[in-house]
């Protein structure tokens, strides 16, 4: 009788039992086919774009156009619609970026859940995030930073966007907490600093407050809106502010975004040159402003902002008397824009003619009671035909309006030191210092005003400071020779004292 292997004897039905390994294999192919039955996870459906606003500006639209052609051949990769969110998003349309940034994580969400996360997928839900804020959905922007934070715990922005549109919508212990998460990812986050010291002022706990402001001045000194922020919690505590030069109001610093080359790389058409040649103007850089310029008004030859920034760039190139038939025409058009007056008044100065130079700037006061740019072009004008006095006070006008204007606290100074007021001229420096003190030519000038005030060792003090910030090349040997003219003062002030 032949004997079977104990793994291949028959079953009480008769019949022989699989191997082990066969029952596996069995097994696979059974759950596989159960798994093939099962209906698939639709495909999220593809958002669909209206570009006639889009396609107003050509360049825009022709961007917009190849991006949405890589998406459509591309319809099931995330990263196809985060690029063409960039797109719209780079271009100011938001709702449109929202919408392909929203598609992008459902695409990532249908991954299977033990895929990798990707790079992108944070990118992705950051820009989400950023996008609906603009739009105004705060809350599910929160939602969406929250979620690119926990993708990624080093994208820093994510907190502390996050902690910021809380604290908009009223949550302030989930604020501090994402603010505090920020600096347990970097201790050194500007954002999240300065938003805990706005959180305590939103809690009414202006301790805490000040607190905060003063060591973050303490290694920022600089920082013009911690400034702001500590004398008006000063205020509020019932004490008189230190630093007068921050008691206007003032909006928060913007901060750099994580993707800001990627964007600005994505901004095209009249609004992304027009932006372009702004910041050149800004950044007094009107020789590169100025092509972007011309190639705009030979697109745009009636555009009024065209022309003015148009002018401005000549103004700053030394071009003066080629801005001022362009702005008399533009003047004729639009009378009542400020800017195109001030410009006039800035052309006819460069030029050399004060008298309408004074005109142009007292219409753009007329226009705008609030601006200083008028009052300081005035006070130009006065000193330049050396009516000291008039310029002295037009000066002190335009600091009521805008008291942090460096140029304009540099003239103050230099027309009280040519009428020999010292004290005036130091007190001047001391607040322009407080604007900004990593500026050692202004530790200079302090320097020289305690000086002539009598007070050498003082003068030391404040010329050292000014060898550590440093000065420019021209000031160096000026800071030298007064250094040694204040040492000796300081001898001989102690010779006088010796018993």
């Amino acid at each position: 009788m032949t004997h079977f292997p104990s793994v291949l004897r028959r079953d009480s039905g008769g019949s022989y039992p699989a191997p082990p390994s066969a029952m596996v294999s069995f097994a696979c192919v059974l759950a596989l086919a159960c798994l093939a039955c099962r209906p698939a996870e639709p495909m999220p459906e593809a958002p669909t774009f209206s570009l006639q606003d889009v396609a107003a500006d050509p360049d825009i639209g022709h961007l917009i156009s190849r991006r949405y052609d890589v998406a459509a051949a591309r319809p099931h990769q995330a990263d196809a619609w985060t690029g063409l969110g960039f797109a719209f998003e780079a271009n100011d349309f938001h709702s449109q970026a929202v919408l392909c940034y929203r598609h992008a994580e459902a695409l990532r969400q249908r991954r299977s859940k033990g895929a990798p996360t990707e790079d992108n997928d944070a990118k992705n839900l950051y820009r989400l995030g950023v996008a609906l804020g603009a739009v105004g959905d705060l809350a599910a922007a929160v939602d969406a930073f929250a979620e690119a934070a926990a993708l990624r715990p080093d994208l820093i922005a994510a907190h502390w966007q996050r902690a910021n549109y809380e604290v908009d919508l009223g949550r302030l212990e989930a604020a501090e907490s994402s603010y505090r998460s920020a600096l347990q990812q970097r201790p050194t986050s500007l954002p999240a600093r300065l938003g805990l010291a706005r959180l305590a002022i939103e809690q009414g706990q202006l301790a805490t407050a000040e607190g905060r402001l003063q060591k973050l001045l303490g290694d920022i000194p600089e920082l013009a809106y911690a400034r702001f922020l500590l004398a008006d919690v000063r205020r509020q505590l019932g004490q008189e502010p230190a630093d007068t030069a921050a008691s206007g109001p003032m909006a928060p610093p913007e901060w750099p975004d994580p993707w800001q080359q990627e964007l600005q790389d994505l901004r095209v058409g009249f609004a992304a040159d027009m932006r372009r040649a702004e910041e050149a103007l800004a950044q007094g850089r009107a020789d590169a402003a100025l092509p972007l310029l011309e190639e705009l008004r030979r697109k745009h030859p009636e555009d009024i902002s065209v022309l003015s920034n148009l002018s401005a760039a000549y103004i700053g190139s030394g071009r003066a008397a080629e801005a001022i038939p362009l702005l008399d025409a533009a003047h004729e058009k639009h009378p009542e824009r400020f800017t195109i007056s001030m410009n006039l008044a800035a052309a006819h100065f460069a030029v050399g003619d004060l008298e309408q130079a004074l005109t142009w700037a007292l219409r753009a006061q007329q226009l705008d009671p609030q601006k200083a740019r008028p009052l300081e072009m005035q006070g130009e004008i006065h000193t330049r035909r050396q009516d000291f006095g008039a310029a002295r006070r037009t000066f002190e006008q335009a600091l009521q309006l805008s008291p942090d204007d460096l140029q304009t606290l540099q003239r103050l100074a230099w027309i009280h030191e040519r009428a020999g007021r010292w004290d005036d001229a130091h007190a001047v420096y001391l607040h322009a210092l407080q604007v900004a003190p990593q500026r050692g030519d202004l530790a200079y000038r302090l320097g020289g005003t305690l000086y002539r005030m009598g007070r050498p060792k003082d003068a030391l003090q404040a010329l050292d400071r000014a060898k550590q910030l440093g000065v420019p090349p021209q000031l160096q040997e000026p800071l030298e020779k007064l250094s040694r003219s204040s040492q000796e003062a300081v001898r001989r002030l102690e010779a006088t004292q010796s018993p």
